[in-house]
């Protein structure tokens, strides 16, 4: 079974910094110290907007996916991060892609050294999250 990838807490922290406010059904619950999931029937039943908004008042934490958290940079803060397999490392290789003001993407950020896709997707996520917003 394929399993998507969440954001560690860190990334979703840096987040929710950033202005980082949808509904997920993932969230920390700091009140207990624990990551929760909210199930699609419970989200469609609650009606999930209005519920998680409910939710992110109450002090939770968002945890999105990992693809959650790279379109929200590519719509919202003009940052795109790219995953490229070197054939020649064996490995993942992050870079991370800016919109200048001439509308044309610029590298402002990779790493060279192979990593497990994931490894490569929070990576960039956090240095984007940390550097370019």
């Amino acid at each position: 079974m394929i399993k998507e990838a969440y954001c560690s807490k860190e990334v979703s922290i840096l987040l929710k910094e950033k202005g980082f406010n949808e509904a997920t059904n993932r969230y920390y619950n700091a009140q207990h110290d624990e990551i929760r999931t909210v199930s699609d029937t419970f989200m469609t039943y609650w009606n999930s907007e209005e519920h998680m908004k409910v939710l992110m008042m109450e002090g939770a934490l968002a945890i999105p996916t990992h693809q959650m958290a790279m379109k929200w940079l590519r719509e919202e803060k003009r940052t795109s991060i790219i995953i490229e397999f070197d054939l020649t490392k064996r490995g993942y290789c992050p870079y991370v892609y800016q919109l200048d003001y001439d509308m044309e993407w610029v590298v402002k950020w990779r790493i060279n050294t192979p990593m497990k896709y994931e490894e490569a997707v929070e990576a960039a996520l956090k240095y984007s999250l940390e550097n370019l917003i």
